[in-house]
């Protein structure tokens, strides 16, 4: 009955009209969650979006290990997608000082998640990897338009 059922926000709205229109309904999906505000407000969206889409929800979350209180993050993340039923996957960076010295920390912790991603999203085979970020990103909306083999525009 329309009582309920929950009313859908301008953004579950939004992404369920995106998802529908790249990925088809009842597709496994890998869903990157840090814990941080972009990617729990993507997780919670999807969520409510859940009964419409029928989608398999894989939640994955990586600790940089980069902030003492970092596995505070991860544990919220599991402790999340464990009360809602969907399958989580962690892990704890183990990248060495002396491999971060070639770049930045930021970059060799973006590329060990994206490697994590992508090795997680093949040994589920997930349809799609889905992360949340928010505009002002330009470094994570670069890199993924970078990954994908699409320009700017």
């Amino acid at each position: 009955s329309a009582t309920s059922a929950s009313p859908r926000t301008l953004f579950t709205s939004t992404l369920l009209e995106v998802l529908d229109r790249l990925l088809p309904r009842r597709s496994r999906v890998l869903l990157a969650v840090s814990g941080g505000p972009d990617s729990m407000a993507l997780l919670h969206a999807w969520r409510e979006i859940l009964p419409h889409r029928k989608d398999e929800l894989h939640v994955a979350t990586y600790d940089h290990a980069l902030r003492p209180d970092s596995a505070e993050d991860a544990d919220f993340v599991v402790k999340c997608a464990q009360e809602w039923g969907f399958p989580c996957h962690r892990e704890r960076s183990t990248v060495a000082v002396s491999e971060l010295s070639q770049g930045s920390v930021e970059e060799a912790a973006r590329t060990a998640r994206y490697r994590f991603l992508q090795r997680l999203a093949c040994e589920n085979q997930c349809a799609a990897i889905v992360t949340g970020h928010n505009a002002d990103d330009q470094v994570e909306t670069i890199v993924h338009r970078l990954v994908r083999g699409t320009g700017i525009a």
